[in-house]
């Protein structure tokens, strides 16, 4: 507990130290933040520094050493002076500017649902320095979306980037937002409507059926019910011919008998 505590109190020092411009950058490369929102609705955070001094190295360790306890990965370069601090936050955590290191902390997305999609926004003056002397480039602010932004203030916007350059004598506002479309739902209203309009499908296919054999049938029966109907005439002939055909062989017995 004591050594969580310490761990804590440490991590804040720095951030302190670093948000209070301690961090001694070049000039002409201000520091970088990297948002990438994820399709899975989960955020990264990629932090760019190029430093100069003569104890960069020293300072990188310290950092490295403090914040690696509070999962970020803390990455130096010697040869180019560059460190790169990140840390990749999970689902439960959502979308977010993680703007720690420059003392405003996280500034989340407004979530708006809807049964087919869900529409993210933010709009912040955070970095508001209207009143400082203009001129400097203090921070740049890359946010990668997820899809295609519908709005967004930036001045850079390529794709799914979104570029804002966080200067000294400007009011800073960032403002963007984009919608995603829910996959599940929407998926499972298409499989609803295709297994409806199969059964659409296979009543009138049916309902057909069933009428074409009505019909069938209903012709079948006028065929025979205009068959010609054999009379009563007719059989009677039928049958006096039958036994006039018998008298003769009874004359022959009778003749045999005779003799």
């Amino acid at each position: 507990m004591i050594k969580r505590i310490a761990a804590t109190m440490c991590f804040l020092i720095v951030v302190t130290i670093f948000a209070g411009g301690a961090v001694i950058y070049c000039e002409e490369q201000p520091p970088e933040i990297y948002i990438k929102l994820k399709d899975d609705g989960s955020t990264g955070m990629t932090l760019n520094l190029t430093m100069q001094g003569g104890d960069v190295a020293q300072m990188a360790d310290i950092y490295r050493m403090t914040l690696e306890d509070n999962g970020y990965t803390v990455d130096f370069d010697e040869g180019e002076n560059t460190m790169n601090i990140s840390q990749d936050f999970p689902v439960e955590d959502g979308y977010f500017l993680d703007l720690l290191f420059f003392g405003a902390g996280r500034i989340e997305f407004a979530e708006f649902k809807n049964f087919f999609s869900t529409g993210y926004a933010i709009k912040t003056t955070v970095f508001n320095q209207k009143n400082s002397e203009p001129g400097q480039v203090r921070l740049k602010l890359n946010i990668e979306t997820p899809v295609k932004a519908k709005f967004s203030n930036a001045i850079i916007r390529e794709k799914r980037n979104n570029l804002w350059e966080i200067a000294s004598g400007q009011k800073n506002e960032i403002s963007m937002g984009f919608k995603k479309i829910n996959t599940i739902p929407l998926v499972s209203t298409l499989f609803a409507f295709i297994i409806l309009i199969l059964l659409v499908v296979f009543a009138i296919t049916n309902t057909k059926k069933q009428a074409d054999k009505k019909l069938q049938d209903a012709e079948f029966t006028e065929t025979v019910d205009a068959l010609p109907i054999q009379d009563d005439e007719d059989n009677e002939d039928l049958s006096e011919n039958d036994y006039d055909a018998e008298e003769p062989e009874d004359t022959e017995e009778g003749s045999d008998e005779g003799l």
